[in-house]
């Protein structure tokens, strides 16, 4: 008994060292192993201040994943498979840890450098290629250098999104990457290079569906049908959903028509909207598919001029349903604004005060306080907006105080600051703006609010110097170029005034 208990045990400590037969599932066992305890060692760094000590621990953990698995070896094969290739996307991972903890130092400079040895080194591995890209660009654009970071993006759109073997499907950072550039191009006031890259990227989709099956049909389709809503082609986009309707299962057919009906809307063509959102509405999904379509419908029917059919949808997201979950905010606020736009402000001042005391920290709620206020405003009804406002402005700092959600904090602390500004505080507006911007940098939110105060404050009695000091902070940190843009114009046109 004892030594059959003696030679199971020798068999069992043997297996480790034999790799089960093969070299390279021990490699991989090591190399996994290896970026295992490298990333765990990163997860436990604090975020602030650096702990110079413990990142070294971490860092030395990730070189020695690559030097022990060395892409020469591993990672030069882009036909490889099977455990050799998993120790080489090991390998590359832990390259990819090992910039992303230079980011963590805001070494960012060093960060571009290891990431561009990621590039060479593991060019045969898209899994890993891809997001070194999409990294680089954060960083260089938190250096500044945008057409650089915009370059490195373009490189992403222009892959094939079938690139990837490892994924096993398509790379949805291709498709989301070109939304961006487009977004960025557009700001840039590029739209005809926002449209030529566009169009590329659809043709490669098309070419990536015609050749896919299953799975991967349906979720080419989705990207193709997003990037053609993108360009403005409501017809091919809904060309393609008509398509991938007809192969899509059963269970998912109500969504994609709610897809189809969003799309339809996004590409201007709110009467498509209208057919698609009703057959959603209709298909007999979940509460979440019916309702968002019934708010597809009612902002169908809004562009389509037809407010009263509007109204009448967003009732019946309200009426379906005892509690409509997230959808009520929404829908409310929207027949509100239909109702005061109609003239109703009786019915539309009910509505928003609702939404204000039944969900005081909903971003819509604060919009609706805003619209209560703006009205009397409009109406010229000067001493009562005053004192609403003022009322809104004390429950929006009652409420920063109260709740620590980042996002609460600056949707309110940005409504606030614009209530302040409409009822004449513009000091206490412009100190609000830059202090949310400070709090929260990096934010293109926060950075326009910035870019507002800075100007706000030039006017200001002894407000130049702070100006000045805060748009020279946007032209030099802001991580939106078009607010750096704008920053350094401010500064050129204030220079020229002198």
């Amino acid at each position: 008994m004892r030594r059959a208990t003696f030679a199971t045990l020798a068999l069992l400590s043997a297996l480790p060292l034999s790799g089960c037969g093969d070299p390279a599932l021990w490699a991989r066992w090591q190399a996994e192993r290896g970026l295992f305890h490298a990333r765990a060692a990163a997860a436990k760094l604090p975020s602030h201040p650096v702990d110079d000590a413990a990142m070294r621990a971490a860092e030395a953990g990730a070189m020695r994943v690559m030097e022990q698995f060395p892409a020469a070896r591993w990672a030069d094969d882009p036909s490889a498979r099977g455990a050799g290739r998993q120790v080489g996307l090991a390998s590359g991972r832990a390259a990819l840890l090992l910039a992303e903890l230079a980011d963590r130092r805001n070494a960012d400079t060093l960060a571009v450098e290891r990431l561009r040895d990621v590039l060479r080194d593991y060019a045969a591995l898209p899994a890993i290629t891809i997001p070194a890209r999409l990294s680089m660009a954060s960083a260089l654009q938190r250096l500044g250098r945008f057409d650089e970071a915009l370059a490195v993006r373009e490189e992403v759109v222009a892959l094939d999104p079938m690139v990837d073997p490892d994924r096993r499907g398509p790379s949805p950072e291709v498709v989301e990457t070109a939304l961006r550039v487009a977004n960025e191009l557009r700001r840039r006031d590029l739209p005809e290079q926002a449209e030529q890259m566009l169009s590329g990227a659809a043709e490669r989709y098309a070419q990536a569906l015609a050749r896919a099956r299953g799975r991967d049909s349906l979720v080419l389709s989705d990207a193709l049908a997003l990037l053609h809503v993108t360009r403005g082609d409501a017809p091919s986009a809904l060309a393609v959903g008509r398509a991938a309707l007809a192969a899509a299962p059963a269970g998912e057919r109500g969504g994609r028509l709610l897809v189809m009906a969003q799309g339809a809307l996004d590409a201007g063509s709110p009467d498509s909207a209208v057919v698609y959102a009703r057959w959603a509405a209709g298909a007999g999904g979940s509460r979440r598919v019916t309702g968002l379509a019934l708010m597809a419908a009612a902002q169908a029917w809004e562009a389509l001029g037809e407010g009263d059919s509007a109204i009448t949808a967003y009732d019946a997201v309200l009426r379906r349903w005892a509690d409509p979950g997230v959808l009520g905010a929404p829908a409310h606020f929207q027949r509100a604004r239909l109702l005061e736009r109609r003239g109703d402000w009786l019915n539309a001042n009910a509505e928003y005060n609702a939404l204000v005391a039944s969900q005081p920290s909903h971003p819509l709620s604060f919009l609706a306080a805003q619209r209560i206020v703006r009205h009397h405003l409009n109406a010229g009804e000067t001493e009562l907006a005053r004192v609403q406002g003022e009322q809104v402005i004390d429950n929006l700092t009652h409420l920063l105080a109260s709740y620590r959600d980042d996002g609460v904090q600056r949707q309110a602390s940005l409504v606030r600051a614009d209530l302040l500004l409409e009822l004449g505080r513009i000091a206490d507006a412009e100190s609000s703006l830059v202090a949310l911007w400070r709090r929260f940098p990096g934010d293109s939110a926060t950075e326009d609010g910035a870019l507002r105060a800075a100007r706000l404050g030039a006017h200001l009695p002894g407000g130049r110097e702070r100006s000045t000091r805060v748009l020279v902070e946007l032209s030099r940190l802001a991580a939106d170029p078009v607010v750096r843009r704008s920053a350094a114009a401010a500064l050129q046109s204030a220079a020229s005034d002198d």
